[in-house]
């Protein structure tokens, strides 16, 4: 999967969680939006990695 598809879900969660936050009261807590936006893009990347096919089982395959 390249990078940009990769990183779109955490940027919009971001994103949506800065503007729930800045409608509701009280204030906007950018380190825990990030927090969040990376535990979703590492937590995205590794599933990705885990679901790729490795050369040995490509190669066995067919």
């Amino acid at each position: 999967m390249e990078l940009m598809k990769l990183i779109r879900f955490p940027m919009m969660l971001f994103v949506v969680a800065c503007i729930w936050q800045s409608v509701g009261p009280g204030e906007i807590r950018l380190a825990d939006n990030l927090g969040v936006a990376l535990a979703a893009f590492v937590i995205l990347a590794i599933w990705e990695w885990a679901n790729k096919p490795s050369p040995w089982e490509q190669s066995r395959q067919s």
